[in-house]
Order: structure tokens, then C-alpha cells, then sequence
């Protein structure tokens, strides 16, 4: 099978499962639904990856395989699980991108203004969180992410800016998450955060699937 079929089919089935998850919300008992309806895009995409890695160790098809655990975690109300679960996703992705990192002035200076923005959104939410637990974790999750995002930029790959790209996506959706949920409420935040999402780990899924396959 050819690398672009193997990547169509890929993307069939994962437009096909968050069409499911979109479904969900319309079913009479949702709680029985969701969980397992948000869980399956991403472990599916975890399941390509796998199937595409190939010898050598790499840590993208368990990124992938530990965020499905954070989704179900999110939909069961488990918020520092999903917090603690999604952290160790991004830890996981760091420690592929840090395998080939390469910095560039561009790189370098895309980072400082990274750390800088995070740093900035990290005080904005932390000051409207009352719980000194939840502000700790939030704090220990912006920084993991930030590092996520910067070790894409700073990765030598063909597919560097699309990665870092990615990244930025995944870090927008998360701050929908905090703004919804420490400053006030988004309209139609569940689409905000979770078209974000799901665009975020797909793309990372098809440049690790395309690079493994060549």
C-alpha cells in the first residue's frame, strides 16, 4: 500500500470517528456515549502511528495513546487526571523532537517569544485559580506545553514549521479549556476546543506517519 492511500485511509477514519463524537451530543444518554465517542479519534490515530513506526524507538504513537486517556479522563470530570495525563503526552512528544533538535536564529527567536507569551498566559490564569492543587498543575502543564511547542520549532525535520504549527494549535485549544473554565464562559466552547484539538493531533499524527513511511 502506498504511503498517501495508507495516510487517505487514515484520515477517512478519523473524520469518520469525530463525526461520531459531533454525533454523540445529540444522543438521549450522553454520559453512556461520550466518553467512549471522544476517547476513540485520537487512539485510533495512536493505532496508525503504531502501525507506521517501524524499528527504532519513537514516542508519538504513546503521545497519542496517552492523550485518548486524558480525553476520557476530561469527559469524567478527572480534571487534574487529565491534566497529569496530558503532560506526560507532551513529555512524550518533547522527547521526540529533542532526539533531532536543531536550533536556527528563527528557531531561537520564535522560542524567546513562545516563553514569553506563556509565561504572560501562565500569571493570567493562575491568578483567577482559587485552588492552590489546581494552580500548581496548571502551572507545571503550561510549562511542559510551551517546552512541547518549542522542541518542534527546534527539531531538524522538513516538516519543522508544520510540527511548531501544530503545537500553536494545541496550545489555543488549551487556552480555550483554562479561559472557559477559570475566566469566563466561550460560546460554543466545545467546538473551539475540540475542532482545535482534533485538527492539532491529526496533523502531528500525519507528519510522524508521513516521515516514518517516507
Amino acid at each position: 500500500m502506498s504511503t498517501q492511500r495508507y495516510i487517505n485511509m487514515i484520515t477517512a477514519g478519523f473524520a469518520a470517528l469525530v463525526i461520531v463524537y459531533a454525533a454523540s451530543f445529540a444522543a438521549d444518554d450522553p454520559a453512556l456515549l461520550r466518553p467512549a465517542a471522544k476517547t476513540l479519534p485520537v487512539l485510533f490515530l495512536s493505532i496508525c502511528a503504531w502501525r507506521a513506526g517501524g524499528s527504532g524507538i519513537s514516542f508519538v504513537p504513546a503521545a497519542l495513546l496517552l492523550s485518548s486517556m486524558g480525553d476520557l479522563a476530561g469527559d469524567l470530570h478527572a480534571f487534574l487526571w487529565q491534566i497529569g495525563l496530558f503532560a506526560a503526552a507532551h513529555t512524550a512528544y518533547i522527547a521526540t523532537f529533542c532526539r533531532r533538535r536543531r536550533a536556527t536564529r528563527g528557531a531561537v527567536i520564535f522560542v524567546v517569544m513562545l516563553a514569553l507569551a506563556a509565561a504572560a498566559l501562565a500569571v493570567y490564569f493562575i491568578s483567577h485559580i482559587g485552588d492552590t492543587t489546581e494552580k500548581i498543575f496548571i502551572a507545571i502543564y503550561i510549562a511542559v506545553i510551551t517546552c512541547m511547542c518549542a522542541t518542534a520549532a527546534l527539531q531538524q525535520s522538513r516538516y519543522r514549521a508544520l510540527y511548531a504549527a501544530a503545537a500553536l494549535v494545541f496550545i489555543f485549544s488549551d487556552a480555550c479549556i483554562a479561559w472557559n473554565k477559570y475566566v469566563e464562559p466561550i460560546p460554543h466552547a466545545a467546538v473551539w476546543i475540540m475542532s482545535t484539538y482534533f485538527a492539532a493531533q491529526y496533523t502531528i499524527a500525519r507528519l510522524y506517519i508521513r516521515e516514518r513511511l517516507g
